[in-house]
């Protein structure tokens, strides 16, 4: 079920009246968390339904072993955990990786000179898999370094995980942000619900208006990138980085605003990440809840930058591997993550030397992440050297003969200027602009809300035979 979906439209606000109807006052959490824990598993299981049997697995398998540690001490402790750590990165790794080693096994044995018959393993990935063993994992880890205390009540525990709002693309939230939330009743908050709303229609605004539109594009740029010649090519890259990053934002502002209607906060996952000015920064404002996680996890763990230049070095190369890894089973991703890694080490501390020209430093950021996306973006090596090769500023007359004819792509360029211009200001008074507007009359916030609402259906973009489906689910 896709947030952008008729489907959806129709889920939520069923599942709003449910949760907030005035049933067993004195039972009140339980209800409402007996909602969410079904509403969570139909909405999962509207992509297949044994998927839900893998998450109801890894939340039992979490929550047993979590109990089993709070009762252990020492060397015991150590063991339920690593056992948990092992049967869901076994998991993952078969549902996700399976079929990447064993192809990458054949390929190796192949250039030795087997002439054998390859094997072809079939897996289906379960959507959201690599997002809620994340967070599994990370209450595990939490509640194996007495961070946390373990949930005693399964009901609750089942409802963490599997929270819809956020399941399949993440937030990857902290059992310390959000399973407290589950321990108490939720008291309607009119306020909350409507700043809900418009996090919703902020998001949809964002996918429907401007990634999906960018996304016709980019995918014809990148089917014809056998012959693509150079300002084509350079405006693929450019939408391919706004693509991504208005498809994945508007995904967690949806998520964060579908939670806000239940009573629920989770955490911001994105801050203007194209206006960093090193690549430091930018890890810190693109993908949170992933950065946070891997560096509170991997990155610490590891020793982090207290063992050295050298080893700081190493561990940074790690996490990027990693993450690259993530992200998807390809090795191009592995090397889009070297690619990050390498920026980090090598160029933060040049452009720190730059001084406060802080344009110069966005542009540079923002220019080698957008390179580094043809390794993110590519099916393999050969069509992201097709690309990198292409790029150049011949084929102005060609740029309107990729799926978006002269005024569709006139209008998405203005998009994009419309979403910098709003970045900069909400960078600098983004608060101040907030409370402004949400202390207009409540005719004024409803008839915005209507004049979205005619935006998205006039002007947002339904591609026949276009995949509407966010970016990160493949993830």
């Amino acid at each position: 079920m896709l947030f952008n979906s008729f489907s959806y439209a129709l889920f939520l606000p069923l599942v709003f009246v449910l949760y907030w109807l005035p049933l067993f006052p004195k039972r009140r959490c339980v209800w409402q968390n007996g909602v969410l824990l079904l509403a969570s598993y139909a909405f999962y299981s509207a992509w297949d339904w044994r998927f839900a049997l893998l998450i109801a697995f890894t939340s039992l398998s979490s929550y047993w072993t979590a109990l089993r540690m709070d009762a252990g001490e020492g060397a015991a402790r150590g063991r339920w955990a690593a056992l948990n750590i092992a049967v869901n990165l076994g998991i993952l790794a078969y549902f996700k990786y399976a079929g990447f080693f064993v192809d990458s096994f054949v390929a190796l044995l192949t250039m030795l000179g087997w002439k054998g018959t390859p094997v072809a393993l079939k897996v289906i990935l379960p959507v959201g898999i690599s997002f809620y063993t994340f967070q599994a994992l990370g209450y595990t880890i939490d509640v194996y370094r007495r961070k946390i205390v373990p949930s005693r009540n399964p009901l609750r525990f089942f409802a963490f995980v599997s929270f819809f709002p956020q399941l399949v693309a993440g937030p990857i939230e902290r059992a310390a942000n959000l399973l407290p939330q589950f321990d108490q009743a939720r008291r309607f908050d009119y306020a909350q619900a409507v700043r809900g709303v418009g996090l919703i229609l902020w998001g949809l605004s964002l996918k429907l208006l401007l990634a999906d539109r960018l996304a016709v594009y980019v995918d014809a740029a990148w089917k014809g990138v056998e012959g693509l010649s150079g300002l084509p090519a350079l405006l693929a890259v450019l939408f391919f980085a706004f693509q991504l990053y208005a498809d994945f934002y508007a995904y967690s502002e949806i998520a964060r605003g579908s939670a806000r209607l239940f009573g629920m906060e989770l955490m911001l996952n994105f801050r203007r990440p194209y206006l960093s000015v090193s690549f430091k920064e930018f890890w810190k404002r693109w993908h949170i809840s992933l950065s946070s996680w891997f560096g509170d996890y991997v990155y610490i763990p590891l020793g982090g930058n207290r063992k050295g230049a050298a080893r700081r070095v190493m561990n940074v190369f790690i996490v990027f591997l990693l993450s690259g890894l993530w992200h998807g089973a390809s090795w191009t991703f592995v090397a889009w993550g070297f690619l990050c890694a390498l920026f980090m080490v090598l160029l933060d501390r040049p452009l720190g030397r730059i001084g406060g020209f802080r344009p110069l430093k966005i542009a540079i950021v923002f220019s080698l992440w957008a390179l580094s996306l043809i390794l993110f973006r590519a099916p393999d090596f050969g069509s992201a050297l097709k690309m990198f090769s292409a790029l150049g500023f011949d084929g102005f007359s060609e740029l309107a003969s990729f799926g978006l004819g002269r005024a569709e792509l006139i209008f998405a360029l203005s998009l994009l200027l419309l979403l910098a211009v709003q970045e900069g200001l909400w960078e600098r008074r983004g608060e101040l602009i907030a409370a402004k507007f949400y202390r207009l009359s409540p005719f004024v916030r409803v008839l915005c809300a209507v004049l979205v609402v005619l935006l998205l259906v006039l002007l947002g973009h339904y591609g026949i035979g276009n995949d509407s489906r966010f970016l990160y689910f493949q993830f």
